[in-house]
C-alpha cells in the first residue's frame, strides 16, 4: 500500500501489481503504464506515488530537466480539492504551486476550471496511429510502401528472420544491448541523452516488466529490434524503443512494418508511439505518421 499524501513511497519493480490496480479504470496512456514509468521516468531511481482522495500523486523528475519535472495527479476523484491540497503542500515547501503531464481524462473531471491555469503540454502527448496506415502494404500510402518495398529489394535473395528473443536470457539481452551500442556510434543518430540508458533498462528490466520484442536478422545477423508493450485493454501497442541498423536504408520503414504487422495479426488496432519530446525532427516524423488522435497531457497552475 502507497502512503498518504504529502508522504510519497518509492515506486519499485515489487509494486507492480499494487500499481496496476490503480490504473485499471483509467486510459492506456505510455507514461501511465508501469514498464514506462520504470523505464524513463525512474532513471535515476527516485520514482515515487502517494495516494490523495483515492487517486495517485505521480513524482515525475527527469534529471537535469527540471521544467519537466513535478507533481502530477492521476485520478478521477474529487479533483478540484485535490490539486489545491497538492498547491497547498507545494507552496508550504515554497516550491512553485504546478502539476505536470496530467493526463486529460483528469482535466476533464475539474469542476471548476476557472480557478486554475490549464495549458497543454504538446512536447508530451503521446501518438496514437492506426495500424491500418502501415498494414497491409497494399492499402498503404504510397510513400510508405515505396520505402518498405525498396528495403525488401535492397536484401533480396538475403534470409529475413523475425522472431522475439528472450529478455529473461542473459545472453539474448546482451546482444541486443551490444547493437544497440554500436549502432548508435556508427549512426550519431542517438540524438536524446537518455534514449541510451532508458533503452538498456527495457532489455534488462523487460521480463520483469511484460515487455514484448522483434528482432530482425539478416542472414542471421541482428539488423533491428522493437522494444514494446500492449496495453491491457488489448487496443494499442506502445512503442517503447525501435533501434536499427541506419546503416540499411530504410530499415527503419521496414521494422514499423513489422511491429504493425504483428499488431494487425493480434487484432491490435492502434499503435502509440508515445511523445515527441519538443524535438523537432521527431515531430515531423511522427505527424507524417498519420496520427487519428492523441493522448494529452497538461500542466495545472492556480489561475492568475
Amino acid at each position: 500500500m502507497f502512503k498518504t499524501f504529502p508522504e510519497f513511497s518509492p515506486l519499485t519493480l515489487n509494486d507492480r501489481e499494487a500499481y496496476e490496480s490503480y490504473m485499471i479504470h483509467h486510459p492506456p496512456l505510455s507514461d501511465l503504464s508501469f514498464a514506462t514509468l520504470m523505464i524513463w521516468w525512474n532513471l535515476a531511481n527516485d520514482i515515487k506515488v502517494s495516494t490523495l482522495n483515492h487517486n495517485l500523486v505521480m513524482s515525475y523528475h527527469l534529471p537535469g530537466d527540471k521544467r519537466n519535472s513535478g507533481l502530477s495527479l492521476i485520478g478521477t476523484h474529487e479533483i478540484d480539492t485535490s490539486i489545491k491540497t497538492i498547491f497547498k503542500e507545494l507552496q508550504h515547501r515554497q516550491e512553485p504551486a504546478r502539476l505536470v503531464h496530467v493526463p486529460e481524462f483528469v482535466v476533464g473531471c475539474i469542476e471548476h476550471p476557472q480557478h486554475f491555469s490549464i495549458a497543454e503540454e504538446p512536447d508530451y502527448h503521446e501518438y496514437i496511429i492506426p495500424v491500418a496506415n502501415f498494414f497491409p502494404l497494399e492499402g498503404i500510402k504510397s510513400s510508405r510502401r515505396w520505402k518498405v518495398n525498396k528495403f525488401l529489394q535492397s536484401v533480396a535473395g538475403k534470409k529475413i528472420d523475425i522472431r522475439s528473443v528472450d529478455l529473461a536470457d542473459r545472453k539474448e539481452r546482451q546482444e541486443l544491448i551490444t547493437a544497440m551500442e554500436q549502432w548508435g556510434d556508427k549512426s550519431g543518430r542517438r540524438g536524446f541523452d537518455m534514449e541510451g540508458p532508458a533503452m538498456q533498462t527495457t532489455i534488462t528490466k523487460g521480463a520483469l516488466l511484460g515487455m514484448r520484442n522483434l528482432s530482425i536478422y539478416i542472414d542471421n545477423v541482428l539488423c533491428g529490434f522493437v522494444l514494446f508493450q500492449v496495453t491491457r485493454d488489448g487496443k494499442y501497442l506502445i512503442a517503447n524503443h525501435i533501434c536499427v541498423d541506419y546503416q540499411l536504408p530504410r530499415i527503419f520503414d521496414y521494422v514499423t512494418y513489422i511491429c504493425a504487422k504483428w499488431a494487425a495479426e493480434h487484432d491490435i488496432p492502434y499503435l502509440n508511439f508515445e511523445m515527441d519530446l519538443g524535438l523537432l525532427g521527431l515531430r515531423e516524423h511522427k505527424q507524417n505518421l498519420g496520427p487519428i488522435d492523441f493522448f494529452r497531457k497538461y500542466t495545472i497552475e492556480p489561475h492568475r
